[in-house]
């Protein structure tokens, strides 16, 4: 069942669906094929010390990882490290976000200059 606008125009439907697939399809490919080409390259031996050391691992380098000491080390320093970034965007954000809007002189530049390094 297609929906009708205000205007007359239906909502949705076929022609929409046709516009739209190619640029799903192009964001699809642009994602599945370096995750396709992740886990293959997980698979394999791969040494920058010694590049002609090359085969199929099969899941050994995920044994390796698993096993090592060093990966919850890691993860914890990871996990961390995420949530101090966090914490200090928000809060700062946050922070930034009530004094601009308090009236003093220059609010307006200072806003431009905030906002502009995402321009």
């Amino acid at each position: 069942m297609t929906k009708t606008r205000a205007s007359g125009r239906t909502v949705g439907g076929l022609r929409t669906l046709s516009l739209q697939a190619p640029a799903v399809t192009l964001l699809l490919l642009w994602m599945i094929v370096p995750l396709g080409m992740t886990l293959w390259f997980s698979f394999q031996y791969y040494n920058l010390l010694m590049p002609g050391m090359t085969g199929f691992a099969g899941l050994e380098n995920y044994e390796y990882l698993l096993t090592d000491p060093a990966l919850w080390a890691a993860m914890g320093n990871t996990l961390l490290l995420v949530g101090w970034v966090l914490a200090i965007t928000v809060i700062g954000g946050t922070l930034l976000a009530v004094l601009f809007q308090q009236e003093f002189a220059g609010r307006g530049i200072a806003r431009v200059l905030a906002i502009s390094p995402f321009l």
